[in-house]
């Protein structure tokens, strides 16, 4: 029996390693998997750890970004039309009053309208000085807001979508759609169309904030009496002056016995008729004595009118004579114009004009030529500067004899006389042609070129009357033909350090989980 129980025992001790293998291999198996959830779970966690890393990146990038928006933003515009330059930030830096832009416009809602974005990524520049601040006010839901802030007598001249810029009881009103350039472009010459070319928000906003920050502006005459051309007709070189910060009244010279004591500039534009030699004598005391500043335009007169008490006041004061002629030019002419006398004239870096681009042509039409005389013993202290020439092989016909001469002429001229206690200036155009709306309207940005020099002429006269004056600032016109896609100020930076950025970290992040999960 107890062999035969021996054997049992034996039989199943020989039964134990099969069992003991399936059991280990369950067991293997269990361990295996065990392993393989623990792994998944670990890469799993990792996942959802780096995505949320990411989310927390992303978020604190906005959150940087709103923050310093304006800080970060690049402006990849050729013209910088979305940046403001140094003239503005200097101008901005010392200002020693507080002045207010106000917007009358809901923000939120100009953000989403193609007219009011870019003005407001402009606005935002000017809210970083200490002394500007900018507000916006829907006057929809603030229908006293206007005439509470500018007062009884000039709210009617406001529009929702306007600007006023404010200092104590002083306002200037910039309208909405003086902040961009508008041409009217011709179709088939059947219809004309408006198009934006080009925005001037910092030249409007600039001039609009030292205009109402300054005690004193300075008074532009726009001088009548001697068949002058309607002042109607120069209201887009009118308003470049008044980019300068200047008020500009209208004078009838025949009428008075003086110059008004506020007058810093006066403009002759086209006169018919020659001044009086009383009033000569009353422009060269105010020269004299209150440092006036003198722009002087003249068409050629096909009657052959002499101006020679006007000459006779330019050469003694400043060493420029007004031509009685035409000039013309068979090689350069402006096809659409299709005269000899409507050509390309050449800008020269000179006096008002000196530090500025003379990469541009310059058109000229109808003019006639202004005589840069020499500089004697009678004219010392006079300086002189030719700033639009004809080019080479153009031709001076006079208008009394038809007598000709070939060569290059001054279209424009520059002086400044040094010999009296206030410096005294004068910019002379042999025409009026380039500066008026009509033909801006037909020649757009090539008039723009001629009616960017005059102003900076009058800029550079008033360049000493103060600190916040002399600052001219040109528009800023699109370019359409060196860009297929024109850059705005788009959110460039924002968006590869808050959107792309942190999908590489989560695409990362999958690429090293499918690799992990692999091996």
């Amino acid at each position: 029996m107890k062999k035969r129980a021996d054997k049992i025992d034996n039989e199943n001790t020989m039964l134990l390693p099969a069992d003991s293998f399936e059991e280990g291999k369950n067991e293997k198996k269990r361990s295996g998997l065990s392993q393989t959830l623990r792994r998944r779970f670990r890469f799993g966690t990792n996942m959802l750890v780096l995505m949320a890393l990411a989310i927390v990146l992303f978020i604190v990038l906005n959150l940087i970004m709103e923050h310093f928006s304006t800080a970060l933003t690049l402006d990849f515009t050729k013209e910088k039309l979305y940046s403001i330059g140094d003239i503005t930030k200097e101008n901005l830096s010392r200002l020693d009053k507080d002045v207010e832009i106000i917007a009358l416009y809901d923000r939120v809602k100009g953000e989403a309208n193609s007219s009011y974005i870019n003005v407001i990524k402009v606005l935002d520049l000017y809210d970083e000085f200490d002394r500007v601040k900018v507000s916006y006010v829907d006057p929809d839901t603030n229908p006293n807001f206007i005439l509470d802030t500018v007062g009884r007598i000039n709210a009617g001249s406001y529009d929702s979508g306007d600007y006023i810029v404010k200092c104590g009881d002083k306002t200037r009103r910039i309208p909405a759609d003086e902040m961009y350039v508008t041409e009217y472009q011709s179709y088939s010459g059947i219809f004309s169309i408006p198009v934006r070319t080009g925005m001037q928000a910092e030249r409007k906003l600039t001039s609009a904030v030292l205009y109402v920050a300054a005690d004193d502006s300075p008074t532009v005459y726009y001088i009548t009496g001697h068949g002058e051309e309607s002042v109607d007709n120069f209201s887009e070189i009118l308003t470049y002056i008044e980019s300068l910060g200047c008020d500009v009244k209208q004078l009838n010279l025949t009428e008075e016995t003086e110059m008004p004591e506020d007058a810093s500039v006066a403009i002759f534009m086209g006169p018919k008729y020659d001044i009086s030699s009383r009033e000569r004598d009353m422009l060269q005391k105010w020269l004299e004595q209150q440092g006036g500043q003198l722009a002087v335009c003249v068409n050629p007169l096909q009657n052959g009118t002499e101006f020679a008490n006007l000459n006779s006041l330019l050469t003694d004061m400043f060493a420029l004579s007004l031509n009685n002629d035409t000039v013309s030019n068979d090689y350069n002419q402006i096809a659409s114009a299709g005269s000899s006398f409507s050509f390309l004239g050449v800008p020269v870096a000179n006096g008002p004009i000196e530090n500025s681009s003379t990469e541009y042509p310059i058109p000229i039409f109808f003019s006639r030529s202004v005589d840069v005389l020499n500089i004697n013993e009678s004219t010392a202290g006079i300086t002189h500067y030719p700033i639009i020439q004809t080019p080479d092989e153009s031709v001076s016909t006079a208008i009394i004899g038809g007598d000709k001469q070939t060569g290059v002429f001054t279209v424009a001229a520059a002086s400044k006389n040094l010999n009296f206690s206030e410096v005294t200036h004068a910019v002379v155009f042999g025409s009026t042609l380039s500066l008026c709306d009509d033909y801006y309207s037909s020649y757009g940005n090539y008039t723009r070129y001629t009616l960017s020099i005059f102003a900076m002429s009058i800029d550079w006269m008033i360049d000493s009357y103060g600190e916040n004056h002399g600052s001219y600032i040109d528009v800023k016109n699109y370019d359409t033909t060196q860009f297929v896609t024109t850059k705005t100020q788009s959110n460039t930076l924002g968006i590869v350090a808050a959107v792309v950025i942190p999908l590489l970290i989560i695409a990362a992040g999958i690429v090293v989980w499918v690799i992990r999960r692999h091996k």
